[in-house]
């Protein structure tokens, strides 16, 4: 239960097993290749533009990476027009396992390049219908609007002493364009279009008089219409409708094709993984340092998993061929290092509070084994009631048991159904069964407030010491005893003797031991004051800031306070069952046992998951502030080892390559 161990890695081989060597890597999962450290190999100072310069020029790289963006984007567009996958289909059933080499072995069965072309063509065709379509309907609104048009430009043309015109001018509140319009004594006009923004209208006029016409027409900004088409609007509208049928005709006999179109989506997904871990190996292969002859790379890999990937590799490679050099961790190294942390199954599923807040650094200690159990004991008093501990067991359970869950989300539910034990526990302890009463309480959380009260404020008070004693283990641990004295123990005195104080003073009555505790506060107090003068170059500025620290107690205090809410949110999670209860308990009998049924249901399903949602963010709270933040820095980077991404399939080892 603690951060792993981590080697420094070098490996120097013959080119020819440059390729294996690296799908090793990949399939065991446990180097992190790292750029080759200029002072064991070479010195080079333009070591970093040469390594981007060598990956922009790698031909065969940048195919890997064209080949997994077009791939990537035909996933997507097929995603959309093939079936879903029921829920069976997708949660039940396993995911396909293939060692690098089947996998490779299964995608050469298949011209994906040339299905990829063709579903990009097909994307390609299907958006030229859609903008088409957006094209016809455009065309469809303008002739709709001048339907009543019975000549066109053509038509009008023809005539020899009328002269004919159409277009449109402002539609205005008083009207003014239109009034104007239908005022001009040469021109009779013949109302088409009328919206609230244009009047459109025919307007007919002897040939002699089209200079002041068109003089007038100009005054009252008259646009010209603009039509492009032969036929009058009436029976373009029925070709545009034609031709709209026939496009989604098209449209949808496309759709149909690619509805049925499911194993090239599972052909399509095996050759993602393919290209993505190919690419991940190609780029692998720019931080390591290349002869004509030998190929040499470093990197991390956890110091448990040394002898599993020795004994793979040389049952392929010969000996002399293959040089592996370990190197333990310098101190100037230690910010580099990157972490992977290991915990029993009990404890792991909670790693993932540790990484919300920080992953530690690989000189600090691994805080998970310490989150679990309080951070369970929170969630189970904030929830608190049996019958929604029940739910959240049974449901976590089916999904871990049933399901086909990818590590990350199986961590998470396994995180849940954890959480249900305490829920359970504390229910039956507060007699709390979807808000009744049952025989199994022991502390009744209405009557008992203030005990509950007191009692969640002790456990915030062990809580906290927990957090100074480690405080005070890292700082020694790191090297810093004055930090361990001014920031652990002095706090550490202060709490205890706090506590001390209060017994003495309200429970047993014993001035001596109130006046003992009294003393030590303040001697720890000044402890504080003189450790931080003394780490202060300006002395003065330490005295300041020691003064400042001092003040520091009072948020002790709201710390202690905060644990309160461990009673209330799980009073008022209870409380508000007892209300659904309550409300549907007063309807009709009838109603009780038909619509309350679903009710009932609904309500609490809705009060467990806002109750879950506030016990898992105010346990949060109660772990990031007043536990972390007493001891905790964190600062680490992931491990992150060179593997495929394993989204649509598991990859496996294969036990002998040669």
């Amino acid at each position: 239960m603690a951060i792993a161990k981590m080697h420094k890695i070098r490996v120097v081989t013959l080119k020819k097993h440059a390729e294996f060597l690296y799908s090793v890597l990949q399939s065991l999962q446990v180097v992190e290749p790292k750029e080759v450290s200029r002072e064991t190999l070479e010195e080079d100072e333009n070591y970093e533009d040469r390594l981007r310069d060598s990956m922009e020029s790698d031909k065969e790289l940048v195919r890997l990476q064209t080949l997994k963006s077009r791939t990537g984007n035909a996933i997507k567009f097929l995603e959309r027009h093939i079936p879903a996958k029921s829920f069976r289909e997708k949660h039940g059933v396993p995911t396909p396992v293939f060692t690098l080499e089947e996998l490779d072995d299964e995608v050469e069965k298949h011209d994906v390049t040339g299905l990829v072309r063709e579903l990009h063509q097909i994307r390609d065709q299907l958006v030229d219908i859609d903008v088409e379509v957006e094209e016809q309907l455009e065309k469809e609104d303008f002739l709709i609007n001048w339907n009543k048009l019975r000549l066109t430009p053509q038509d009008i043309s023809d005539f020899k002493y009328v002269g004919v015109l159409a277009g449109t001018v402002p539609h205005t509140a008083d009207n003014e364009y239109v009034d104007r319009l239908k005022d001009i004594p040469e021109l009779l006009v013949e109302e088409v279009l009328h919206t609230d923004d244009l009047f459109g209208f025919v307007g007919y006029y002897n040939t002699e008089d089209q200079e002041q016409v068109m003089e007038e027409l100009q005054e009252i900004r008259f646009d010209r219409l603009h039509y492009p088409y032969e036929n009058i609007p009436s029976e373009e509208v029925k070709l545009t409708r034609e031709y709209l049928d026939n496009l989604r005709e098209t449209r949808k006999e496309i759709l149909e094709e690619l509805n049925v179109r499911t194993n090239d989506m599972e052909t399509l997904q095996l050759a993602y993984e393919y290209y993505y871990a190919a690419e991940q190996r190609r780029r692998a292969t720019h931080l390591a340092f290349k002869t004509d002859n030998l190929h040499a790379f470093e990197g991390w890999i956890e110091k448990d998993k040394t002898d599993e990937m020795e004994s793979f590799i040389y049952q392929n490679i010969p000996q002399n061929e293959l040089l592996i050099e370990y190197a333990n961790i310098e101190d100037e190294e230690i910010d580099d290092v990157p972490i992977k942390l290991n915990n029993n199954a009990i404890t792991a599923p909670f790693e993932t509070v540790t990484q919300m807040y920080a992953l530690p650094k690989y000189n600090e200690m691994d805080p998970t084994p310490w989150v679990a159990p309080f951070y369970m004991l929170f969630f189970g008093m904030m929830l608190a009631d049996l019958g929604y501990g029940l739910l959240l067991w049974l449901g976590t359970f089916f999904m871990l048991r049933f399901m086909n869950l990818k590590d990350g989300m199986k961590k998470n539910v396994k995180f849940f159904h954890l959480l249900s034990y305490p829920t359970i526990i504390v229910g039956l302890v507060y007699g709390s069964l979807f808000g009744t009463t049952i025989p199994t309480q022991i502390i009744n959380l209405n009557d008992q407030a203030v005990e509950v009260l007191i009692g969640a404020m002790a456990i915030g008070i062990v809580h906290l010491i927990l957090a100074l004693a480690l405080n005070i283990y890292v700082n020694l641990k790191l090297g810093k005893p004055l930090d361990a004295i001014k920031d652990g123990l002095t706090w550490l005195t202060v709490l205890v003797a706090a506590v001390v104080a209060a017994l003495a003073g309200l429970v047993f009555n014993n001035s001596g031991l109130l006046t003992g505790a009294l003393i030590a506060i303040g001697i720890a107090l000044i402890v504080v004051v003189i450790v931080s003068t003394i780490q202060e170059k300006n002395k003065f500025a330490g005295l300041m800031w020691g003064v400042y620290d001092v003040y520091g107690v009072s948020g002790y205090i709201g710390d202690v306070v905060s644990y309160s809410r461990l009673m209330a949110l799980g009073m008022s999670g209870g409380s508000i069952a007892a209300a659904f209860n309550l409300l549907v308990g007063m309807l009709p009998v009838w109603a009780r046992f038909t619509i309350g049924i679903l009710l009932i249901i609904g309500l609490h399903l809705f009060n467990l998951f806002l109750s879950a949602l506030s016990g898992y963010v105010h346990g949060l709270r109660l772990i990031f502030v007043e536990f972390f933040g007493k001891f905790y820095e964190g600062g680490g980077r992931k491990f992150e080892p060179l593997k495929a991404r394993e989204n649509y399939v598991r990859i496996k080892q294969k036990k002998k390559y040669i």
